[in-house]
């Protein structure tokens, strides 16, 4: 393997070490000096590996926002900074900190995705690897009762591994639209995988959707269950 992708699977690597829960939340300073590290090497591989992603990274980091944050204007550096959202059920600060450092992680491991990617080559076992880790935090926070954190995460998954697909068949009109639905249907029509596998996106979509929304309600258990478990199937299905 060269050198790019020993460094870009490291860092893959190392953003699992800034994952918790609310049992395990490190202290502040701690996590800052982590993920400030983290984020230094893994901008210079967005800045030379994949230029056009720059400022999708930079943005979940910090943006130019003024007053209080809301849950969809949120960043990275507002966490490390100590500010929080209005506090809710299923919307917190902590969620949402995970959420943005999932963003920046799949970002990063596009850089490796511009080749054809198949079981054989290390960028698909990175590429499977990646979403594997995270669908298993996902189980874990809904096996411990976390639920709609849960279906964040497999919410998440979904979203990221669409916008890939999207950006694999230079769809990038569709990309930016940020539509679920959209992406499904154009990626269908474009052939990207099978009809089984088109429905159960088009079943999995509202539920990801209210799972990723805070002005939505929240899904049931049993909803978010079958979520993680078609999610899953979604993302196997092309290896």
């Amino acid at each position: 393997m060269n050198r790019p992708l020993k460094l870009i699977r490291s860092l893959i690597k190392e953003m699992e070490g800034l994952k918790f829960d609310g049992s395990n939340r490190p202290e502040l300073p701690h996590l800052t000096m982590q993920y400030e590290t983290w984020y230094t090497k893994a901008l210079r591989v967005v800045q030379n590996g994949i230029p056009e992603r720059l400022e999708d990274f930079v943005s979940t980091y910090k943006s130019n926002r003024t007053g209080l944050p809301s849950p969809s204007s949120y960043t990275i550096q507002d966490y490390l900074m100590g500010i929080k959202v209005m506090p809710s059920t299923d919307c917190n600060s902590d969620l949402l900190f995970q959420r943005l450092i999932l963003r920046q992680a799949a970002i990063l491991s596009s850089a490796l995705k511009e080749r054809p990617i198949s079981e054989e080559t290390s960028e698909g076992m990175l590429q499977r690897e990646f979403y594997k880790q995270a669908l298993v935090q996902a189980k874990k926070l809904f096996k411990t009762g976390k639920i709609v954190p849960a279906g964040v995460v497999a919410g998440t998954v979904l979203d990221n591994y669409l916008q890939w697909l999207c950006k694999r068949r230079n769809l990038e009109l569709i990309q930016k639209q940020q539509s679920l639905t959209a992406m499904n249907d154009v990626l269908y029509r474009f052939k990207s995988y099978t009809h089984p596998t088109f429905i159960r996106i088009q079943r999995a979509i509202p539920v990801a959707e209210a799972c990723l929304s805070p002005r939505k309600e929240p899904p049931s258990k049993k909803e978010i269950g079958i979520l993680i478990a078609d999610v899953r199937k979604i993302v196997y299905a092309r290896y």
